[in-house]
């Protein structure tokens, strides 16, 4: 029991404690899957709502967040994806 004591104790110490935790990984992961979703539920979606009022602000917004997504920003990304379906009136995929 004491030995497994010293060994928390000095791996902690070294900085195994200071690795980056996972859920920040599992929500980069998620935040990229979503700027996929949503990028093509937008280009299937947009085919049929390119006349409508706000569409080219859509697409405005689509750029935008397909960019921020592929420059390494995925959570700022989607969240412009969903702004871009909402303005076609498309419910946007995920949370």
């Amino acid at each position: 029991m004491r030995a497994i004591m010293t060994v928390l104790a000095a791996a902690a110490a070294t900085g195994l404690a200071a690795l980056p935790a996972p859920a920040d990984e599992a929500t980069t992961d998620k935040a990229t899957a979503l700027c996929t979703q949503r990028d093509l539920q937008f280009q299937f979606a947009f085919k049929f709502r390119a006349s409508f009022p706000q569409a080219k602000a859509a697409q405005a917004l689509h750029r935008d967040g397909v960019a921020q997504c592929d420059s390494g920003n995925p959570e700022a990304g989607a969240a412009a994806l969903a702004e871009a379906l909402r303005k076609i009136n498309v419910e946007p995929a995920g949370p």
